[in-house]
């Protein structure tokens, strides 16, 4: 079986290229064939946490068709069981890719020799970032305990749905600009509209796919790593923003690991060495472990459904 795993934030500055690096490596030592793809594109920088230089081709030279291959691209970092995908920060507007060339870029990451798959996407909702979260009904969400941040990651998985919208919808305009005052207003706003409203809406229309859809949403796990946690007291909003998801977004959102703020993790970073080469606290090493663990135990058993979405438009 093989897993990919997308990885994502609402913001930027949350540490998750830190997470994914490491996240990578402690996958490793339990035994799994694990490649890191770096598929933040136009700001690629997963190397630097990986202990690697900028000196290898990557992704650019794929999408531009200099390689007929991504498995030609990999390269080995400090364990043997874990590889680099290098991403592509130098080619301008790389990260407005059309449909044909995302579908390309998925079918041959699937095809990577590896068990599982881990692809650090860009911050933020850009379209590219969207498609590729939604490749898979489980998803990591990398944040911190702070308001603003937990608001973005709710931001992110409304606009997920919207995407996954537009592939359903994408030939009912009318209706989609019907819903979308579920996309503008802000998840604060009074009166609000639910997910559950859109899906009556859509269903008076096309009862067929608001049924795909609701299987979708509920098929769909949002797992939650929250990182640079500094007491247990952070996380007491936790259970208000599941309630928020669940009840506005109709979406099922876990908390999966808390690694706690480690002032080693700076001096790592400016050395540009991997966490569990650098003398961090056993505290986070801890917590990397048992979120390896846990997606070593749990995900391998839960649904991973590839795809990508369809929609013709390019973003």
């Amino acid at each position: 079986m093989k897993l990919i795993i997308p990885i994502a934030s609402g913001k930027g500055g949350v540490g998750k290229s830190v997470i994914t690096a490491n996240l990578g490596f402690s996958l490793a030592k339990l035994g799994h064939q694990v490649i890191v793809a770096d598929l933040d594109f136009g700001g690629a920088n997963l190397h630097n946490y990986l202990g690697l230089k900028n000196n290898n081709p990557g992704l650019g030279e794929f999408l531009r068709d200099r390689s007929d291959s991504l498995t030609n691209l990999i390269v080995p970092t400090l364990h043997p069981n874990l590889q680099f995908l290098l991403g592509e920060g130098a080619t301008p507007f790389m990260a407005n890719l059309n449909v044909m060339a995302r579908r390309r870029l998925l079918v041959e990451l699937y095809q990577l020799p590896a068990e599982i798959i881990l692809l650090d996407l860009s911050a933020g909702c850009n379209a590219l970032t969207l498609d590729f979260f939604n490749t898979s009904q489980t998803g990591l969400q990398i944040t911190r305990p702070e308001s603003p941040s937990v608001m973005n990651l709710l931001e992110f998985l409304r606009q997920t749905i919207y995407h996954r919208l537009l592939h359903y919808l994408s030939k009912d305009r009318n209706l989609l600009n019907q819903i979308g005052n579920f996309l503008f207003q802000t998840i604060n706003s009074v009166p609000v509209v639910t997910m559950r409203d859109v899906l009556q809406l859509i269903s008076a229309h096309h009862p067929k796919i608001a049924k795909r859809l609701q299987e979708d949403l509920e098929a769909r796990q949002v797992r939650v790593v929250f990182n640079q946690v500094e007491q247990q007291e952070d996380l007491g909003f936790w259970l208000q923003v599941q309630a928020l998801a669940r009840d506005q977004l109709s979406c099922s959102l876990e908390s999966w690991a808390q690694c706690p703020t480690d002032p080693s993790v700076s001096a790592a970073l400016k050395v540009q060495t991997p966490l569990v080469q650098q003398g961090v606290s056993e505290q986070l090493l801890c917590s990397l472990r048992q979120l390896a663990k846990r997606i070593q135990n749990y995900w391998f058993g839960s649904t991973s459904k590839i795809g990508i979405s369809t929609d013709h438009q390019d973003h």
